[in-house]
């Protein structure tokens, strides 16, 4: 996506995690553990037993229509070689995933549902690091006050979504790019009966952590977009004209045969 999600992130690598674990893990012992990570899955007597265990409906299948032919010592073989899959996996995304990493932790006050996860002083942490110029008592003040707000008092962070099918409910969601449209919201949002704005220092923050890239889809698709342009035919394309039609792909998003450029 090349929607701002680096909010996101440290939510959704919690999640996948939890749902990796869900495969051959307790779901009480999930559930039991503060923390996703310091769930220990290479115990034994948390995991699932053989009959549980995730390993697909067809070799469920397979194992129960071929029971007597297999060669004896066979399945136990195969589910202890499951296991043994399902903790390197995990092993690894502990490893690689920066599960701990505070600056995630704190982008968790961009969405709203998980603003109380950051303390106020990590929100105005990370502000500084962003924006070193900002005041920083002003700031506190505002994430303060942001914490302790009830969300049907802040502006829509949710979008409606009509579902495929026409009998389905239309549901809620937070959509790729809603978290920037709640904080322009946010950085336009006046005191009642005044035309003081009542949160001038946050929204600054969170538009800023929402322009840091999540990963390098953007970039990847400019190559591409660049190689389509500055092809063996169009080698004298000189740097300002190859930016200029760059930015009329990327900013411009109505038919190309209707652009009518400015002067």
């Amino acid at each position: 996506a090349g929607a701002p999600m680096v909010g996101h992130l440290h939510t959704e690598m919690q999640r996948l995690m939890r749902k990796l674990l869900g495969k051959f893990v307790s779901t009480q012992a999930i559930a039991a553990a503060k923390d996703v990570t310091s769930v220990n899955f290479l115990d034994d007597e948390v995991q699932h037993q053989d009959s549980i265990i995730a390993i697909g409906l067809k070799t469920r299948q397979y194992l129960q229509d071929n029971e007597e032919t297999l060669p004896p010592g066979t399945p136990a073989k195969f589910f202890r070689h499951v296991r043994l899959f399902y903790t390197s996996l995990a092993s690894s995304l502990l490893k690689k995933f920066p599960f701990n990493d505070d600056i995630l932790k704190t982008l968790s006050f961009l969405n709203p549902e998980t603003r109380e996860k950051t303390s106020a002083e990590a929100v105005v942490q990370l502000g500084m690091r962003v924006m070193p110029d900002l005041n920083a008592e002003s700031l506190l003040e505002e994430v303060a006050e942001f914490h302790i707000t009830h969300l049907e008092d802040l502006p829509p962070y949710r979008e409606t979504v009509q579902p495929e099918d026409p009998t389905d409910e239309p549901r809620e969601i937070i959509t790729e790019d809603s978290l920037q449209k709640f904080w322009v919201y946010m950085r336009d949002r006046q005191l009642s009966g005044r035309s003081q704005r009542q949160f001038p220092t946050i929204p600054k923050v969170a538009l800023a952590c929402l322009a840091i890239p999540h990963s390098n889809a953007d970039p990847e698709r400019c190559f591409s977009i660049l190689r389509k342009i500055q092809t063996d035919s169009r080698s004298r394309l000189t740097s300002e004209t190859i930016h200029n039609l760059l930015s009329v792909k990327f900013n411009e998003h109505n038919i190309c045969s209707s652009f009518v450029p400015s002067k």
